[in-house]
């Protein structure tokens, strides 16, 4: 920073993470409900409390510089501390009496909300939350209303709409889980593509719902098997019980097998992945929102509470 004025406000902030989000002023400015002229001068004045450019033009959108690109994770820890700070200020969770709506697959319901509900009721015992199955109408849920938060990912990362906010949770990606006395569950070392495609596959079809991403990670992510299809699935978490009546394997994100190896008798094999391996491709999971709840206090404090239950993995290191 150039140590002229170098605070930087909530709102400088918020639209910061948007402006990486659309790369677009124009978009920016009418999810921020500003003018046009407005964010530009928005955007002149952090750029001189950080000395840099931040976005450049590039063709028709504004493309982050290397400095912005770096700040984005920063600035996001710095939104998740502020909405933290001034949920407090305004009422005490226990006081929370209220349904939420959260919408994810049943992967996300065990790995991700099962991790924070603990913490969360905790602090706001009467707090009730209604998950939602996936129906390919997300974005719309979340602009009428009828949607709190849902967990997300794009793993080809396209920015969200304008109007719609989220962060990324952690990195993480996915492995490979056979039952404890599987063949390949005793080898000494790791095992080839090549030796797990000498299994049949329990392979995860989820519906094909207009607008979903989740059906074309899973087809991204599982190794072709040589032995045929053993059975498909729409379900995570029939995943194991398929597993342990057969010699087939199941691909899955890290954080899923580790539930399911820590309560049924599962193993996640240590793979050599090839150089184009499917399971390099990471899961990056994300909670979002639409720009009107930014100001529903009791929201922003269940927000701020699932992202720090996993940015407290990151401090300990725990991400794939």
């Amino acid at each position: 920073m150039n140590g002229r004025g170098s605070g930087l406000s909530g709102e400088q902030i918020e639209f910061l993470l948007l402006l990486s989000r659309t790369h677009s002023l124009t978009r920016t400015a009418s999810a921020l409900g500003l003018s046009v002229a407005t964010v530009s001068r928005m955007l002149g004045a952090v750029r001189e409390i950080f000395d840099d450019e931040l976005f450049v033009r590039s063709g028709n959108s504004m493309a982050p510089t290397r400095r912005m690109t770096a700040l984005v994770p920063k600035l996001e820890r710095a939104r998740a501390v502020i909405e933290d700070l001034v949920s407090e200020e305004y009422f005490d969770p226990a006081n929370i009496h209220r349904v939420f709506h959260l919408m994810m697959n049943d992967n996300a319901f065990v790995t991700l909300l099962l991790k924070a509900l603990p913490a969360i009721r905790r602090r706001a015992p009467d707090i009730r939350i209604r998950v939602m199955p996936p129906d390919g109408s997300l974005i719309e849920h979340l602009r009428s209303g009828r949607l709190d938060l849902a967990f997300f990912y794009d793993p080809d990362g396209n920015p969200l709409p304008a109007d719609i906010h989220g962060q990324q949770l952690f990195a993480s990606r996915h492995v490979v889980v056979v039952r404890n006395d599987h063949p390949l569950a005793s080898c000494p070392g790791p095992v080839s593509e090549e030796e797990v495609r000498a299994y049949p596959l329990v392979s995860l079809r989820l519906p094909d719902y207009r607008g979903e991403s989740t059906v074309e990670v899973m087809h991204r992510t599982e190794i072709t098997t040589n032995a045929g299809i053993y059975v498909e699935t729409p379900y995570f978490v029939t995943l194991p019980f398929a597993l342990l009546e057969s010699d087939a394997y199941a691909v899955m994100t890290r954080e899923l097998a580790e539930r399911f190896a820590a309560w049924m008798p599962l193993k996640i094999l240590d793979v050599k992945l090839d150089p184009d391996s499917p399971l390099r491709e990471r899961w990056n999971p994300t909670v979002i929102w639409h720009s009107r709840s930014n100001d529903d206090h009791q929201l922003q404090w269940l927000r701020a509470a699932i992202v720090e239950c996993f940015q407290e993995r990151r401090r300990n290191g725990e991400e794939s």
